[in-house]
């Protein structure tokens, strides 16, 4: 084999038991298809004597070919050193800690969830999207959770699956998933210390393994110990499992109906608790953080709005917003406005309406003024009637979208509501639910009856 290779294998990486730049025992051993010749001490001194008598030590030698790349000098190259056998084990480790960090950040599961994955039995659909689930992880209806999966998400489990140990019951571990428990920072109730999880022992493994070269931190220093909510840290490990978590929730913040989406991923009972993984805090506004970050595209959207109710195409919902729609319905009877008739978009013939009526005008501006816009409800602000308790405008983390007499709701914003006030109804259908419940679902399906306007 030596003759054939003109030269001895070298590891390419330092792990347990190898050294970089050292005879690689391993990949000789399974070159040669001798899986107990590393233990063998006549053949160890063999090969240390031929070293040492000038036989060139060759960096991994094993036939699995390293692509070239576009280097950050400009150059061409291999993107990576060659393959020694423990370099095979280390880098299977690492793609499996990315994929433990693609479940978890995209998924917005717990490190527990994901812990509990199975190895079969994972691939669902739910609301017709495709979804992942974890049958020992049931909702408190008991059935499976479940959880929205884009194509990473599902490639990420494929490959988890396929390259657990055999035998494997879990796609991370092969015996009984455990927490172990810590005393919180905040009083005696106990907390998962997700230092000793496995999630969150892949994140940290999987920094170590990209962290290592300097040039690739420019712009991206990692603070030493961070704050988020009420989650502290003073070990330096910024990125926990934990934090994938909120993150999700801050990137959802700002898609249509992205929060209303999250609570359903992240299995809240309220969301109100979802709104709190946010990064913008209680002090935050909506104006500034969920749609809006000026006052043209607010009065752009308050115009379309109001262009929908002119046509016909909208009605307002919630406790504010049949105020609004009655009292511009009459505005448009007393300057004798006649509904679209022609085939020009309704939104540019509205706009000309309102440049030629200074009192329409006067209207949109005063209700762009105190309309917040938000993803699954406006807030049509009365600091009299508020409940999230703002002085300068609604406070988004405190807000009761179900109960304030502020809220104002559009079409689509209707949609959720009426999907929630579904989902409540068909609770309520299950057998044997305690009769403490059944009054308090009763009671928040007549609070959703009242802001979609159904309530008697």
């Amino acid at each position: 084999m030596i003759e054939q290779q003109r030269g001895i294998p070298a590891y390419t990486v330092s792990v347990s038991g190898a050294v970089r730049g050292e005879i690689a025992f391993t990949s000789i051993a399974a070159l040669i298809d001798h899986p107990t010749l590393k233990n063998l001490q006549s053949a160890k001194d063999y090969l240390r004597r031929r070293a040492r008598e000038g036989t060139t030590l060759i960096p991994g030698l094993l036939p699995l070919r390293v692509s070239n790349i576009n280097l950050p000098g400009g150059e061409r190259g291999p993107w990576r050193d060659p393959w020694c056998w423990s370099s095979i084990e280390m880098e299977l480790t690492a793609l499996r800690d990315a994929c433990a960090v693609i479940i978890t950040g995209f998924t917005g599961m717990r490190d527990g969830e994901v812990a509990l994955l199975p190895t079969q039995g994972w691939r669902t659909t739910w609301h017709g999207s495709a979804a992942i689930e974890a049958p020992s992880v049931k909702t408190a209806a008991g059935d499976n959770k479940k959880w929205w999966a884009v194509p990473a998400v599902t490639q990420a489990c494929e490959i988890l699956a396929n390259t657990a140990a055999a035998g494997a019951t879990y796609m991370l571990a092969t015996g009984e998933v455990r927490h172990e428990r810590t005393v919180g920072r905040q009083g005696p109730k106990g907390v998962v210390d997700e230092s000793r999880t496995l999630v969150h022992t892949s994140i940290q493994r999987f920094l170590a393994h990209i962290d290592t070269n300097p040039a690739l931190r420019i712009g991206f220093g990692i603070p030493a110990a961070f704050a988020y909510g009420n989650l502290s840290s003073d070990d330096g490990e910024t990125i926990t499992p934990h934090r994938l978590r909120l993150t999700l929730s801050s990137i959802a913040n700002f898609s249509t109906l992205g929060d209303a989406a999250l609570n359903q991923q992240l299995q809240h009972a309220r969301i109100q608790q979802t709104w709190s993984y946010m990064a913008n805090g209680e002090t935050d506004s909506w104006r500034d953080h969920l749609v809006v970050a000026d006052a043209a595209e607010a009065n752009s959207r308050v115009l379309e709005v109001l262009a929908g109710v002119w046509a016909g195409d909208r009605t307002l919902a919630g406790l504010a917003g049949p105020k609004i729609e009655t009292a511009f319905t009459a505005l448009l009877d007393d300057e004798q406005i006649s509904p679209p008739v022609t085939e020009q978009p309704v939104l540019a013939q509205f706009r000309g309406i309102v440049a030629d009526s200074p009192v329409l005008l006067a209207f949109a501006r005063s209700v762009s003024e105190s309309l917040y816009l938000g993803v699954t409800n406006h807030c049509y602000y009365d600091a009299s009637k508020s409940l999230c308790g703002g002085t300068d405008g609604p406070v988004l983390a405190r807000c009761q979208p179900e109960a304030c007499s502020n809220v104002v709701l559009d079409g689509e914003q209707q949609a959720v509501y009426a999907d929630l006030r579904d989902e409540v109804e068909e609770i309520l259908s299950m057998p044997r639910l305690p009769s403490g419940q059944k009054v308090v679902l009763r009671q928040r399906m007549r609070s959703l009856e009242r802001m979609l306007g159904d309530a008697p």
